[in-house]
């Protein structure tokens, strides 16, 4: 029934099914799942999820090479959830069979999410890290580039430095975007020399929009070299899209120093727009320490802005700051 209907009865089958009571009831899934359609073994997959099936780890291993992608996919995604650090090296030999793209993404999100599992965050990598090593086919090594993107440990990144460097352009493109999307702003140095020496546009156009996203994180960065980048990052823009991507970026960057980079483009006829649209959200952050700064370039962005939307909001921060007690010196 949880197959074959949908709406509010497949509901029903599929709630019933996770919580049928009984000893042999989980045996019975997991025994249905080699013999079933490819629908209801999809279902029996989630099943095993649902009912936390850890003993179906090895059935649904099998079943990640089913020939329904559905099958595969659902395989994946319950992997997540019954397995525990224990089962990563047998997850990750698991990538090294995978011919589907979209088969690959699914296993890589579920190695990472088992990854994280480990309480030691500086441990997460290492069973990753040693497939690595070992790893001889370009399609595996980039996976496994990606997995360690995904889990963000920071004892991989000599790993994806070392991978920047590499023949194959695969890897090249798994490393630089893997440190694109890392989750703190340790490869900022990374992602400047990416952009500053990569003769692959696209890796440049990678490394640059990986570059502003990482200077919007938190970090200890002196505000000064936090705009310093910001103003290499605009030099170093290809064109005008990019220049609007840096501007916005810089918007999440709170500094007095932000504000007045943000300034000197209000004029600018393409990028006034995200100029403003990064003062405001400057001016709303560090209004109460710098009052009279911001509505100085709030005035000018009232003034000169034909977007209605921009204009009330920065009305509506300058109202704020009249209407605040000055900041403690």
């Amino acid at each position: 029934r949880a197959a074959q209907t949908r709406g509010q009865e497949q509901k029903a089958a599929r709630d019933s099914l996770y919580r049928l009571r009984g000893a042999d009831i989980s045996p019975a899934i997991l025994q249905q799942l080699a013999s079933a359609p490819a629908k209801v073994k999809a279902e029996l997959i989630r099943a095993v999820g649902e009912r936390n099936i850890v003993e179906g780890r090895d059935t649904l291993l099998k079943a990640t090479r089913d020939e329904d992608r559905k099958v595969r996919q659902a395989s994946f995604k319950v992997l997540k959830v019954i397995t525990g650090p224990d089962d990563l090296p047998a997850l990750v030999e698991l990538i090294s069979n995978l011919v589907s793209a979209s088969d690959r993404n699914e296993a890589e999100k579920m190695v990472a999410a088992v990854a994280h599992k480990i309480e030691d965050e500086d441990k997460q990598a290492a069973t990753v890290l040693a497939a690595l090593a070992k790893a001889e086919k370009t399609d595996n090594r980039a996976s496994l580039l990606r997995i360690l993107g995904r889990i963000g440990d920071p004892t991989a990144l000599p790993a994806l430095r070392k991978a920047l460097a590499d023949s194959e352009k695969a890897v090249q493109d798994a490393a630089i975007r893997s440190l694109c999307d890392w989750p703190t702003p340790e490869p900022v140095p990374d992602l400047v020399k990416v952009v500053e020496t990569s003769k692959n546009r696209v890796h440049q156009v990678l490394g640059l929009r990986g570059l502003v996203r990482q200077l919007s994180l938190e970090s200890d960065r002196p505000a000064q070299e936090t705009v310093a980048l910001f103003k290499k990052a605009m030099a170093l823009a290809p064109n005008d899209l990019e220049k609007k991507r840096v501007l916005s970026g810089l918007g999440a960057a709170g500094s007095l120093e932000a504000l007045t980079m943000v300034a000197g483009y209000l004029k600018d006829k393409v990028l006034h727009l995200e100029a403003e649209s990064a003062a405001v959200r400057i001016a709303r952050s560090i209004g109460a320490k710098h009052p009279q700064p911001c509505k100085a370039v709030l005035t000018q962005v009232i003034e000169s802005t034909q977007n209605d939307t921009i204009r009330e909001q920065a009305q509506e921060v300058v109202k704020q700051l009249d209407g605040a007690a000055p900041a403690p010196k």
